[in-house]
């Protein structure tokens, strides 16, 4: 019975994944929903309308945590929702990958919409088959939320992650984990779920603090799973910055006789290892950043002014409208990669490898900056604003 529902649920869904859901591009709704941030149906609050930000209220919420208001970038303009003012479906989008607050470096969600997102852009008929796929989903959902059985909260959870819903989703892991403490699939999706949903002080919380994360990452590591959990480790221990690392380890006592404990600790002081990650905003000035390699990532407006930067090869790293205004480069080689409309005024750079395939465009320096021997920044595309070093 159990499994024959299962498989009902699901064909519901998929069914919906035909290429009849197309609009406006080759993607269909079951691709749209999947891939958004959150799904939501609203109307602008017109009074709140600005140059670049529109709040939105809230009717009803498809895909991520219940909120009444939803904060939008805003392409369109006011004059564009007075026109629009009446109720629409959003499918919206994450505006710039893991973001952060320039001034408190808590992370911070922005969301936009795409010209495609697949509703009120498009005529009547396409809105009511957009409606129709996430009422379909919201239904399946709402009859799983209705019965706590242990089998049916994990099809819950399952079928929110499947749709990428990780703050829903972790809300049903954790009731999972009230029944059964020690459900390695559970706890690794929770810690999975935090990365998603760019939470650093939680995931580096939990690794401090749940030795049931250290026992399933232990037996679970020969799967993807078991092995990113040391890349979200790595993740949050980059964006929390040295200084507040070395302070929640120092709080930590440990037994002698707890070697696993001690061992997994000891993996906690380590330098991360960055990959893969769009970080926009993250405020690590006047600070230590100790890091063992970057590797295929990208930041966006970050500030490392006055820092001291420590650590091993950025490959294929982008750095775009960044602050390394006076920041110390120690052992660092870059190779294809980029640091592009960015201040490196008083930056030291002298013991860092820059031979490899390296792109200074439009990024400013002065007579302060110090380089390695023989290389030539105006060649990388730098520019002085000194303009002269004689």
């Amino acid at each position: 019975m159990k499994k024959s529902l299962y498989i009902a649920l699901f064909m519901v869904l998929l069914s919906y994944s035909s290429a009849r859901a197309m609009i406006c591009s080759e993607e269909s709704f079951h691709q749209k929903f999947k891939t958004a941030a959150i799904v939501f149906s609203g109307k602008v609050l017109l009074d709140e309308c600005l140059e670049n930000t529109a709040v939105f209220e809230v009717t009803k919420m498809f895909k991520g945590a219940p909120t009444k208001n939803v904060i939008m970038n805003n392409k369109n303009g006011c004059s564009y929702w007075k026109r629009e003012d009446k109720e629409h479906l959003f499918f919206a989008n994450l505006l710039s990958g893991k973001e952060f607050d320039k001034e408190t470096g808590e992370p911070v969600k922005k969301y936009t919409f795409r010209r495609c997102s697949g509703s009120h852009h498009h005529n009547e008929n396409q809105e009511i088959e957009a409606y129709k796929f996430v009422n379909e989903i919201h239904d399946i959902d709402k009859a799983l939320s209705e019965n706590k059985d242990p089998y049916y909260l994990k099809v819950r959870a399952r079928n929110l992650l499947y749709w990428h819903d990780f703050e829903r989703a972790e809300l049903v892991l954790n009731q999972i984990l009230d029944i059964e403490p020690d459900n390695v699939w559970a706890i690794l999706e929770i810690f999975r779920s935090l990365y998603e949903q760019n939470k650093p002080k939680r995931i580096w919380e939990m690794f401090l603090t749940d030795e049931r994360l250290h026992k399933a990452a232990k037996l679970d590591y020969h799967t993807n799973l078991g092995i990113e959990v040391v890349e979200y480790v790595d993740y949050a221990k980059f964006v929390l910055g040295s200084d507040y690392i070395q302070e929640t380890l120092s709080d930590i006592t440990v037994p002698d006789w707890d070697k696993e404990k001690r061992y997994f600790l000891s993996q906690g002081e380590a330098r991360p290892m960055v990959q893969n990650v769009y970080i926009t905003g993250l405020p690590l000035k006047n600070t230590t950043v100790l890091f063992n390699g970057i590797h295929h990532s990208d930041f966006v407006s970050v500030d490392f002014s006055g820092s001291k930067l420590i650590g091993g090869l950025v490959v294929e790293g982008r750095f775009v409208s960044s602050d390394f205004t006076d920041t110390d480069f120690t052992n660092i080689g870059l190779r294809n990669s980029e640091i592009v409309h960015s201040k490196l005024e008083g930056a030291n750079l002298e013991n860092t490898e820059l031979t490899w395939n390296v792109s200074l465009d439009k990024s400013t320096y002065n007579c302060k900056t110090k380089w390695p021997k023989g290389f030539d920044p105006e060649a990388a595309g730098a520019i002085n604003v000194d303009k002269s070093c004689e």
